[in-house]
Formats: structure tokens, sequence, C-alpha cells
């Protein structure tokens, strides 16, 4: 009885890391950075990728197709077009970082998804009550 058990437990468990190794990896979006795509362009176009960086200062323009606006990281800048007309309330803040995921083509990465970061800490004196 405890043999067939093991054998059950065994090939379910083996189930499950085969589907977790190859199920999960397709919706897994690699993170990549300006110079990757201007430089090494080492993803395939097309590919969905997620990048992070902070958009340029007067580089945000409202289109019919969404919003257009310059990423930098470090001293390297790439075009950004966000396919949707709403954004985070933070995305017109100065030097607001985001995070954006879509594909690369032709020079301009094409975001669907735009997250705004948050500020890791609050500045401002803290009162306690005492």
């Amino acid at each position: 009885m405890n043999k067939k058990f093991s054998i059950v437990i065994g090939a379910i468990a083996m189930i499950i890391v085969v589907w977790t190794l190859t199920g999960f990896s397709e919706y897994e979006l690699s993170y990549v950075t300006v110079k990757d795509l201007k430089e090494e362009n080492i993803h395939k176009p097309g590919k969905r990728v997620k990048m992070g960086g902070t958009i340029v200062d007067g580089s945000r323009q409202e289109i019919a197709e969404g919003w257009r606006f310059e990423l930098a990281q470090d001293e390297l800048t790439i075009p950004v077009l966000y396919s949707e007309l709403t954004v985070p309330d933070m995305f017109h803040n100065k030097r607001v970082e985001v995070i954006v995921e879509g594909i690369y083509e032709q020079g301009e990465f094409h975001a669907d998804n735009l997250m705004t970061k948050c500020a890791s800490r609050y500045e401002g004196k803290i009162e306690e009550d005492i």
C-alpha cells in the first residue's frame, strides 16, 4: 500500500514540476533595458518585454491612439507609444518612474500596459502623539 502511494505522489510531483517549467514560461516577461533594445537588439521583434525608466519632462503628448513620451535610463532614451488614453494619476508628475510592458518595433516601444512606481519613501516631518 505504501509503495503505490509513493508512486502516485511521485507521479503527481513530476507532473507539477513539468507543468510549472513549461506552462509559466510563456507568461513571464523578460525585463530589458534601453541599452538592450537600442544597442544589442537581442530581442526578436514582436516579443513582449518589460522595461522601466523615468519619463523625460516635457515629452508627454496625448494623441488619438493614447500617449507618446520618451523613457530615460541613465543617459539613453527611447520613444514609447502607450496605446491607452487613461493613465495613472502619478503619470503627470515630474520625474515619474514607470514600468511599461509591450513590444519593441521599428525603433519605438509599443506599450499596452503602464504602471507608475510609487515613491519608496515619503519626505516630510513625522509628528508623534505624546
